[in-house]
């Protein structure tokens, strides 16, 4: 009944009114009440008219029609039916109402936006009837938190129509209340408060703010749940937390904000930052890969093709319950992310710009005196046996000593040639709104990166558009579009590939030759040795590649009935890329004597060009039914659908080499002498049915069940199709009659879920016979042929990987929701892991795939969010995450062993299995009495540990059975916590994030010393020598040729890479001060940033985040410093 009555109320002209109320003064509350901007327009704005007997009302609406103003207020209080005359000329709106209310107890208040609120005065005499109903007259104050008036706060009677609104010092009236009445203050933004009425005359409220917890909406699979009925394991953030990091790849801004996302950054290069997301660990070590499923509004799509400003919501399913609606694509988590969308009857234009340095956050510290690099290099290759015709004579040395030409012996620094702070910008043009039936967003971004690497850059264009327009009351359509480009300079090789070349280079000489010439160097001695001049290479070689990402669709959706709605969406989501590669060939010189030595290579003997086109289109249908139903305190919900996909990739390449000079870069410029062509294609489809259905008692009995039939071509027709069901339950213990006591106590809920989840990422055609091109053959001796040959064994009998999700978790928040607790426990199994068959090497074919193989993790996630707002206007909140994985490789048949790792059942995949270090041989003594080493060591060699032998004990010599399981392959845990504050007009915020526990195993150019000749780091200053026999440091030695060193792989080369970082900080203050007005302005927000600007680890030179092991140099992390501006017109 009380329902039905509100129903009636919310339909009624009063109701609009009221709500119309609400909604204009959530506006003012949010931009901070500026009524001295709203004042200078009123005292700008000026009136000339006459009228006579006139209602009061047809004055309002004149003023209304020639000018911005609107007026707000309520019949009952204010009597605008009484005729009056006005006689204007060039009047203020202020002086207007001053004469027409002139003796009649009536207040205004010019508000924000030009709104106008009519109230009753302190004085205001009311009717009869309302005298004569004193007794129950109710009068009060609505204030915030920190004791603030609130005008427009929404006070009825619940069950009527009967109601008023608060004028603008917060103060209501409202008469004739019935005996045992609840009164329902309600405010935008704020929370609401029934309270009992017992006959008193006066009641002050003080009204919160709304709880972004439990009452908050989040995204999931084909719709949105609110958080406090969520059953499965969900985490989401807003936008506006975001953008809080200036960068230019979105996916690194959701580092460490959604507990059980692990997001590594492998490196800061521009454009190929490498990053890799991870949902509760490692799931698979098939081909089907660990990255979970990214859709974009309904829509599978790349997370970097979307501009971080134009996202409103990012959630994670991470466990079945969530996920299961995505069916044989979420084995690994689903990552939703939804773009923001217009607001009816308002418009907004909004202008973003940012400018910033980016250096890097570490570079190695290298040995760039001449001298000094020449002794220890003689001294390195005395250490490693090697002849002496390799040294530097010592003349040669003291030239560089005693030098007066530091032109001529330099002490060249090449880290400081290629590496360089570097300006990164971007422009942001947004603009938003809509009609009473429509809303749009549109946004256009330019961002502009300059690599800190010589050679690199990248920039990138995007535009969006999204609208929805209500064509009937029961007929809704909307679009969905995004347009993304980008233009990428990179060094010919890999990254990692400039650095090691950089490192490979002489302090003796230059980039260019001593004579000024601008000649490229190659050498300046014959004891020199080096890789490629990569300044030259940065100067002369091209590596473009140019991507364009357009992902588009249309809905429609209709109201059936008054509980059913049909929605279908359908998409197109594609991908171009142009690649070209130009091998110059460039002349390089001595550096002292300018002779010819030899042309640089670069991947060649000529001058060449590689051209790459390819292309995926991804085209997406689906349609579902939703149905609601509220049968007194049991709610229902159910979904069902159907989803189709259609996937093809077209690869085509071209080689040409012979070219005329270095300049011409397209490939029929070539010879045709040595061309290449290259090609591919594959396709795959899907085909699902799915459903969800909810159920609700109360809120506070909570049952869900999702599922998903999937067909997909991948697999053999008898075995593509599976199903993949969860269910999940909830209890709130918070809203059980028996908590009522526990007053401080807001939510408590218990969740427990089960689901099945596949993984269709296994491979095209994994179940075929391929049959594979060979050489040319011929037959006849007089043609040529193309030969055959089957390649692998075919297994048609394999179906999905599987993963199995337990997970239990607890909700809850206390103190009007300011503590906020979330915690969860899973388990994870994935079974029948798509693998190659275990088989010997003499079956002459690939291993045919099979169903074997089982990973389990088992985690805990825990978030802690705590917010609040002091009397004196401070808002602050804080927040951690923790998250701890435990991976096991469960089922794999033999174990397998490689240069570093061993997969072994019991262990996590890929464990670390190294040698032991144990320390530096000091002397010849301790060589003798120590377990026979092997390459036969001297003092200042690596030691390492006599483990086990044949019989699993320890046998004096060091073999095969001494390597060791070495913990590290995966973090111990990763956490993150976040500070925010907000005073009057200043705002700031720290983002701290780390991971503890991980290691890499790395070696090569900069970890070891003159390979390739490569520069060594300032640390072997602290080498062990005779006379500094140190346990830290070996010997100096030429890597790659003391097998003594480096021919073991040892827990020597495995290194801590645990840290804790400031990713972010951010301060400002924004001005909305009432000059802006005059510009159209309604604020500008300024603010500073700084990324990674401190991290505390013990890993060794350079920066401990990676996303594997192997070379230790490569594109080095980026700090930054940006100042932004964001002007809201």
């Amino acid at each position: 009944m009380e329902k039905k009555c509100m129903n009636t109320f919310l339909h009624s002209r009063r109701a609009k009114k009221v709500l119309l109320t609400m909604k204009l003064t959530a506006i003012l509350i949010l931009v901070g009440l500026m009524q001295v901007s709203a004042t200078v327009y009123s005292q700008a704005t000026k009136f000339s008219f006459n009228t006579e007997n006139q209602q009061i009302v047809d004055v309002l609406k004149q003023i209304e029609e020639s000018s911005n103003f609107r007026f707000l207020y309520i019949r009952e209080q204010v009597d605008v039916e009484r005729q009056v005359s006005v006689n204007a000329k060039n009047a203020t709106v202020e002086e207007i109402l001053n004469d027409i209310f002139a003796g009649h107890d009536v207040t205004y208040k010019v508000m924000e936006d030009n709104l106008i609120l009519l109230s009753p005065g302190k004085n205001a005499v009311h009717s009869q009837s309302q005298l004569s109903q004193q007794q129950k007259t109710l009068s009060g104050t609505v204030t915030d938190n920190s004791g603030q008036p609130l005008p427009g706060v929404t006070v009825v009677i619940k069950g009527t129509t009967q109601g008023t609104i608060t004028n603008a010092d917060g103060k209501y009236l409202l008469a004739d209340i019935p005996d045992n009445a609840t009164l329902i203050y309600s405010f935008v933004g704020m929370k609401a408060q029934e309270i009992l009425y017992s006959g008193q005359q006066t009641l002050n409220v003080k009204l919160t703010p709304e709880s972004i917890g439990i009452d908050e909406v989040v995204a999931i699979g084909y719709g949105v749940q609110k958080k406090a009925n969520l059953t499965g394991a969900v985490a989401a953030v807003n936008g506006d937390d975001l953008v809080k990091r200036p960068v230019s790849n979105t996916a690194s801004t959701l580092q460490g904000r959604l507990p059980g996302l692990s997001v590594t950054q492998g490196t800061g290069q521009p454009g190929s930052e490498g990053i890799r997301f991870r949902v509760r660990g490692l799931g698979t070590f098939s081909g089907a890969g660990a990255d979970p499923l990214v859709i974009i509004d309904g829509i599978a799509g790349n997370i970097n093709t979307i501009n971080p400003l134009d996202i409103e919501s990012v959630s994670i399913l991470k466990d079945a319950a969530s996920a299961a609606i995505y069916g044989a694509r979420a084995a690994n988590g689903v990552i939703l992310v939804t773009t923001k969308t217009g607001t009816k009857n308002q418009f907004k234009l909004t202008y973003d710009i940012n400018y910033g340095v980016h250096s890097p956050t570490k570079l190695l510290d290298v040995i760039t005196n001449s001298a000094e690099y020449m002794e220890l290099k003689n001294e390195a290759i005395t250490n490693s046996g090697l002849p002496d015709s390799r040294k530097y004579p010592q003349e040669t040395i003291d030239l560089y000593k005693n030098a007066t030409d530091r032109n001529l012996y330099p002490n060249y620094d090449w880290l400081d040639l290629i590496f360089n702070p570097a300006l990164a910008y971007s422009h942001n043009l947004n603009f938003s709104g809509g009609t009473a039936k429509s809303s749009f967003n549109s946004s256009l971004n330019y961002t502009n990166q300059d690599g800190i690497m010589m050679g690199f850059d990248f920039e990138k264009v995007t535009f969006s558009f999204n609208s929805k327009t209500e064509i009937t009351n029961n007929i809704r359509f909307g679009t969905n579009s995004n347009i993304f480009f980008s233009n990428t300079n990179a060094f010919v090789n890999a990254a990692s590939d400039m650095y090691l070349s950089t490192l490979a280079q002489a302090p003796m000489y230059g980039p260019t030759i001593a004579d000024g010439s601008g000649r490229y160097t190659f050498k300046a001695y014959g004891q020199d040795e080096n890789n490629k001049n990569t300044y030259a290479v940065a100067k002369e070689a091209t590596n473009n590649t140019r991507k364009y990402n357009v992902n588009t669709s249309i809905w429609l959706e209709f109201t059936l009935a008054k509980d059913l709605i049909w929605h279908t969406k359908a998409a197109v989501n594609g991908n171009f890329s142009k690649g070209k590669i130009f091998r110059p060939l460039v002349p390089q010189y001595n550096y002292l004597t300018g002779d010819f030595a030899t042309n640089l290579n670069v991947g060649g003997t000529q001058k060449s060009l590689s051209i790459t086109d390819k292309n995926d289109i991804l085209t997406t249908v689906y349609s579902h039914l939703s149905y609601t139903k509220t049968i007194n305190e049991h709610s229902f919900s159910a979904l069902a659908g159907y989803n189709q996909e259609a996937y093809k990739y077209e690869e085509l390449s071209g080689y040409r080499q012979g070219f005329p000079g270095n300049n011409l870069h397209e490939i029929n410029a070539g010879a045709s002498d040595g061309q290449t062509t290259g090609g591919t294609a594959y396709e795959w489809a899907i085909q699902s049915l799915f459903g969800r259905f909810n159920y609700n008692f109360k809120d506070r009995y909570l049952f869900e069940a999702n599922m998903r039939y999937d067909g997909t071509s991948r697999l053999q027709t008898d075995y593509r199709w599976g199903v993949f069901p969860s269910f999940s339950a909830g209890w709130r213990i918070s809203e059980e009659s028996f908590m009522e006591h526990f007053t401080l106590l807001d939510n408590l809920k218990l969740r427990l879920s089960w689901g099945k989840l596949g993984n269709q990422n296994i491979g095209t055609y994994p179940y075929q016979e391929l049959i594979n091109l060979g050489p040319d053959y011929t037959f006849d001796n007089a043609s040529i042929s193309s030969g055959a040959a089957p390649s692998r064994i075919a297994n048609r009998q394999i179906s999905w990987e599987k993963t199995a999700v337990w997970d239990a978790g607890v909700d809850f928040s206390v103190f009007e929701n300011k503590l906020e607790f979330n915690f969860d426990w899973y388990k994870k199994v994935t079974s029948d892991i798509l693998r190659g068959s275990q088989v010997s090497g003499t079956l002459g074919l690939s291993a045919p795939t099979i169903n074997d193989g089982e990973v389990t993790n088992k985690g805990i996630e825990l978030n802690l969010t705590y917010r609040d707002q002091l009397s004196n206007g401070l808002k602050y909140s804080v927040n951690a995450n923790f998250s701890r994985n435990r991976n096991e490789l469960t089922k794999f048949g033999n174990e397998e062993i490689g240069e570093t790792t061993i997969l072994r059942e019991g262990l996590p995949y890929g464990t670390f299995y190294l040698y032991k270090w144990i320390g530096i041989f000091q002397d010849e003594t301790e060589v003798q009495n120590s377990p026979k080493q092997p390459y036969n060591p001297s003092p200042g060699d690596l030691k390492y540990a006599d483990i086990s032998g044949p019989d699993g004990k320890p046998d004096g010599q060091i073999d095969a059975h001494d390597r060791i399981e070495v913990d590290g392959a995966y973090a111990n845990f990763e956490y993150a916590f976040n500070l925010n504050a907000e005073y009057k007009n200043f705002f700031f915020s720290a983002f701290f994030q780390g991971v503890e526990g991980i290691k890499f195993f790395v070696n090569g150019w900069g970890f070891e010393p003159f390979r390739q000749g490569s520069v060594p780091t300032t640390d072997w200053r602290n080498r062990w020598t005779e006379t500094n026999k140190t346990n830290e440091m070996p010997k100096i030695y030429i890597a790659g040729s003391t097998p003594s060193i480096s021919g073991l792989n040892s827990t020597y080369f495995l290194k801590d890479a645990s840290y804790l970082r400031l990713k972010n900080i951010q301060f400002g203050y924004t001005f909305n001060q009432p000059w802006l007005e005059k510009a159209k302005i309604s604020k500008i927000r300024l603010y500073f940033s700084g990324d990674n600007l401190l991290t505390i680890t013990q890993y060794p030179y350079l920066d401990p985040e990676r996303t594997s092991g192997g070379r230790f140099v490569d594109y080095p992390q980026n700090k930054i410093y940006s100042l932004g501006a964001t002007i809201t017109f």
